[in-house]
Parts: structure tokens; sequence; C-alpha cells
């Protein structure tokens, strides 16, 4: 899952895979993009609120959230192209294995910054 934010900041919150489990948070924004893959697909996860006014990308003010998801079972040369396609639109900035998804210590694949 590829979660790419837009426009005003907001405040991403993820948990464990339970509702019940503690959270912790990040704030995204415009450019930004989360991926959860793997185990951290199934985290729960949400924006908790938005930054009003903090871009001026939209004119109206407001926040697009633009998601992907794949949902065939990917060709084997296909993670590999969409990696070097990422890696030229975004700079990224935090690169941590989910390793495994306990409700220890969960968190997202990959936060990656727009290149500023």
């Amino acid at each position: 899952v590829l979660s790419l934010s837009l426009g005003d900041a907001a405040l991403f919150r993820w948990g464990g895979t339970e509702r019940k489990a503690p959270t912790r948070s990040i704030k995204l924004r415009s450019g930004d993009a989360v991926v959860l893959g793997g185990p951290a697909r199934l985290l729960f996860h949400g924006i908790d609120r938005v930054f009003a006014g903090s871009s001026t990308l939209l004119p109206e003010g407001g926040r697009v959230n633009l998601t992907l998801r794949r949902v065939t079972r990917p060709d084997p040369g296909t993670p590999a192209r969409f990696g070097r396609l990422m890696g030229r639109l975004f700079r990224r900035v935090s690169d941590t294995p989910t390793g495994t998804c306990d409700n220890a210590r969960p968190r997202p694949t990959r936060v990656i910054r727009q290149g500023r």
C-alpha cells in the first residue's frame, strides 16, 4: 500500500493489528508518502487531524490522499521497477524494516518525504 499525501499537513497515526494496541504518530506534509508493506499493511491506521492552512497546494485548502494498492499477484520484476520509479520521484528519509507485526513496536515500512 502506497499512500501519498497532498495539501494540508496531517497527523498520521498507526497502531497494531488490534484496535486497543498502543499507537504512534508522524506529521505528514504535502508530497510525503507512507508505504505499508508485508505485515504492516494489516496495522490499524488513519489520519488523526488535519492542520488547516498549512499548505497552498490546493486553492481552497484541504487535503487529498492518493492510495495505491496492489490486489493481484505481482510479476517478479514489478517491485524493482516500482521502487526505481518512486526513487526518482521522492527522496527517502526513513527506510525502516517492519520486523514482526506485534503490538510492541508496529510501524509503517517506509515514510518517504518529497525532496526539498
